[in-house]
């Protein structure tokens, strides 16, 4: 059972990165892209269509490291996307 202290702070921290991820053309699979290269694993689209879905029920906290690597990847899509 999720901690409820523990989800309130993943979504909070996470919310930005969803709404940017989810409203961005291709943005889950571009952020998929980055994720692989950068751990050198091969992640699938299920995987962060989990820790990034819309409905907050639906869900899964990402392990702590992966979390902060998301929002590491979310702000590097952001500064591509500002310088064009």
């Amino acid at each position: 059972m999720k901690d409820p202290q523990t989800t309130l702070v993943a979504n909070r921290k996470l919310e930005p990165v969803i709404k940017y991820v989810r409203s961005t053309p291709g943005g889950v699979l571009r952020m998929l892209a980055i994720l692989n290269k950068r751990t050198k694993k091969k992640w699938v689209r299920s995987n962060l269509e989990r820790w990034l879905a819309s409905d907050p029920e639906k869900r899964t906290q990402p392990l702590f490291g992966i979390g902060l690597l998301l929002i590491e990847i979310a702000d590097k899509m952001k500064e591509e996307d500002k310088a064009g």
